[in-house]
């Protein structure tokens, strides 16, 4: 029996690496690909991926582009590995710098194309990021969200400890409880949860289906995570005017 097909052929003898290269990720990127909600992207630094560019020869969608790279690709470098440390806050860790910019700082990949040249130059870190809705306009916008939020979480329990936490705007007021309860280990049926901004306690966040964005979050903002004790009383204010 035949075996199944490869829709992306990478074994024709005739080719030097960077034409294979150069074919492969041509076949693997859309002549036009819209924005999809819940779509992951990739980031690549666009330092390294203009050098992979111009040792290989691939223009993607820059037609006009198409010469200034033939005519010069064998004289250019074959890029390392991937690095996109500099795209991260030395501060912050996972998060991307705030004045990172598509298309000059990094560009976005779909999955396919990242598994390929993650697979030939290795490297990273690794920063995906998904496609969300900006809900907060009356007519729908997508776009990929490079910089996440950046919460500070106070629990009532340890009300000296803030934890930093990096959540997707599309994250639902539910999702913010679990991830929380998972792993500070709280009954998530017994706690109120206060978008504490300015360490004021704003409103309850009472609706699990509810966005972060929706719910007007933002970034670099209290959150205030509210608990019984053991006597069943709720904690007095007074444990938070450290902040």
């Amino acid at each position: 029996m035949d075996s199944p097909s490869n829709p992306i052929d990478d074994t024709q003898p005739t080719e030097t690496e960077q034409e294979k290269q150069k074919r492969i990720i041509t076949e693997l990127t859309p002549s036009y690909a819209p924005l999809q909600q819940g779509q992951n992207y990739y980031l690549i630094n666009k330092t390294w991926w203009n050098t992979w560019k111009a040792w290989s020869g691939y223009v993607g969608n820059e037609r006009w582009a198409t010469s200034y790279y033939n005519d010069r690709e064998r004289d250019r470098p074959k890029p390392g590995e991937i690095n996109n440390n500099v795209l991260l806050d030395e501060e912050e860790g996972e998060n991307v710098v705030r004045k990172g910019k598509t298309e000059y700082d990094f560009t976005l990949v779909l999955p396919p194309v990242w598994e390929k040249i993650y697979e030939w130059y290795g490297g990273g870190p690794i920063i995906c990021r998904p496609c969300i809705r900006q809900s907060s306009t009356y007519q729908a916008t997508l776009y990929v969200e490079v910089r996440q939020l950046k919460l500070k979480v106070i629990w009532s329990r340890k009300p000296k400890q803030c934890l930093e936490r990096w959540f997707s705007r599309a994250c639902t007021v539910g999702e913010f409880i679990n991830r929380m309860a998972e792993e500070l280990k709280f009954d998530k049926n017994k706690i109120r949860l206060y978008d504490f901004h300015n360490a004021r306690k704003l409103k309850i966040l009472e609706r699990m289906e509810k966005h972060l964005e929706e719910a007007q979050i933002l970034d670099g903002q209290y959150m205030l995570i509210e608990q019984p004790k053991k006597n069943g009383e709720w904690p007095n204010d007074k444990i938070y005017r450290r902040y």
